[in-house]
């Protein structure tokens, strides 16, 4: 079973359809078992150094990270590893972007867009694409492409 670790996600959304085990990590201690996982880094460990230093070394286990590049704090973290990341976020440099957005309504809907390739874990590369994801009713752009850059890295 494919185990997804998250930092800062209220709402993960499973687009996969296969059954994934989704675990909050806090950044205070060393997610157990992370390698072979995927590591969801949407926001700075609250902790100050130490959670920093651990969602680090749990990046450097993983067997992948996504990563919110909207914030260059959380990006400096991982500042000379060779962890194998994946960003997302609503910037030009971001692997795994939205280009538009609509919460309104009973279920919100976005334009997901890759703007750089990348090789999955099971080795397939992931192009340069656009599509439509549907996303459940409260679920926020952070969360979505979260949840959205993790399923194309298992992918």
């Amino acid at each position: 079973m494919a185990e997804i670790w998250t930092l800062g996600v209220a709402e993960f959304v499973n687009f996969s359809g296969r059954e994934l085990a989704v675990k909050s990590f806090s950044g205070e201690v060393a997610p157990p078992g992370a390698n072979g996982s995927v590591l969801i880094l949407n926001e700075m460990p609250a902790g100050g150094r130490e959670a920093a230093e651990t969602a680090r070394a749990a990046a450097m286990t993983a067997s992948a990270v996504a990563l919110n590049s909207d914030l260059p704090e959380l990006c400096g973290l991982l500042a000379g590893t060779r962890c194998f990341a994946v960003t997302y976020g609503f910037n030009e440099k971001a692997c795994v972007t939205v280009s538009s957005l609509d919460l309104s309504g009973e279920a919100g809907r976005l334009q997901a867009c890759v703007l750089r390739a990348f090789r999955s874990l099971s080795g397939e590369t992931v192009t340069r694409q656009e599509f439509n994801v549907a996303l459940p009713r409260g679920v926020g752009a952070y969360d979505a492409m979260a949840s959205l850059t993790a399923f194309l890295i298992y992918n």
